[in-house]
């Protein structure tokens, strides 16, 4: 029989163990006084025998037999489904998983999709007040032009344009459309490149055309030649006083910080831009110019309120003297009737 011995078996195989053991001590006794002169009958031989034989089991138990090679096969096979059920069900929620992964990205996918074909219309459909406002922008700021890096700069143009929404490709797109119509439109001779411009935009008259080119020449000189050249403090000591510049205008000076003005600002309100930039020099003569006026407007309050103050006296007194006339009036027209009176009761 294969497996382990059972309960049974071991407790049979002590016993018999236990009955040798008595037997040959019976035979060969340890004590010499035991040992009697007379063998021993048959009869007590077998009577000791029956006394020391192993007790039979009263029940019988399965707890530590070993199962079958059919009851092992069949457990294998049960824990060999089980897992394969569990792996299936993990496997079943990866996919459904990624499924949902994949249908969000897709999701997304197509929002940003959408979201960049509506951007690519708004970028290439131009509103009339975006138009105008370019056309504002760039006759009073021009553009700022890298020459080592052929780029255009469009930080502080969509700031003064209000354009922050345009792209700066868009932007480079439309001002050479825009540039190459105004030259169109002058009657000036085009470039290659500015040949193939056709940027949909409003057209414009001759009159607009000129005057948005002299301003983007003008500024984009002053920005690139005039304060980049080598010997401009020297000529700057040349310049002379005119008829047009205030009193306080100091040539050289006054005059770099009026180019230094144009370019940092444009020609767009240099009442306000220029005049109150704290890295000129014209801020010193708004200072002076804001004590002095302050000053004087104290002067002149000082007198027209003693001025009101000698008119409220005046109409004061003439009104007093207004008073005592209708006062001396009232009088005399009372004493009238008294006589009056007086005369008729004597008549």
């Amino acid at each position: 029989k294969c497996g382990p011995p059972t309960l049974e078996e071991k407790e049979t195989a002590t016993a018999t163990t236990k009955f040798n053991d008595v037997e040959e001590g019976a035979e060969l006794p340890l004590n010499s006084e035991e040992v009697s002169s007379e063998p021993p009958t048959p009869s007590a031989t077998e009577d000791n025998a029956l006394s020391i034989a192993p007790p039979t089991p009263t029940s019988t138990t399965d707890e530590y037999i070993w199962p079958s090679i059919g009851d092992l096969n069949n457990r294998v096979r049960r824990l060999i489904s089980t897992c394969q059920r569990n792996f299936k069900k993990e496997e079943q929620k990866l996919v459904q998983k990624a499924k949902k992964v994949e249908r969000r990205e897709k999701y997304e996918q197509f929002v940003r999709e959408r979201e960049r074909q509506r951007l690519e219309i708004s970028q290439k459909k131009w509103t009339r007040k975006e138009e105008q406002e370019f056309y504002r922008a760039v006759t009073a700021y021009g553009v700022d032009y890298d020459r080592v890096s052929k780029t255009y700069n469009w930080t502080k143009f969509k700031s003064v344009a209000r354009l922050e929404k345009k792209y700066d490709d868009t932007l480079t797109e439309y001002f050479r459309s825009f540039y190459a119509m105004c030259k169109r439109l002058c009657g000036q001779p085009l470039t290659e490149e500015e040949e193939l411009c056709d940027f949909p935009m409003e057209m414009i008259n001759e009159e607009r055309a000129r005057r948005a080119l002299d301003r983007i020449n003008l500024i984009v000189k002053i920005r690139e030649e005039t304060l980049n050249h080598p010997r401009l403090d020297e000529r700057l000591k040349g310049c002379q006083i005119s008829a047009d510049v205030p009193d306080w205008w100091q040539p050289g000076k006054h005059d770099k910080d009026l180019l230094i003005g144009v370019s940092k600002h444009g020609l767009g309100r240099t009442d306000f831009y220029i005049l109150n930039d704290p890295e000129l020099s014209f801020r010193e003569i708004v200072q002076k110019n804001l004590l002095s006026a302050v000053s004087g407007s104290f002067t002149t309050e000082m007198l027209e309120a003693a001025k009101l103050e000698t008119t409220k006296t005046e109409a004061a007194k003439l009104d007093a003297t207004k008073v005592e006339a209708a006062k001396l009036d009232a009088a005399t027209t009372e004493t009238v009737k008294t006589n009056a009176k007086s005369d008729v009761d004597k008549t």
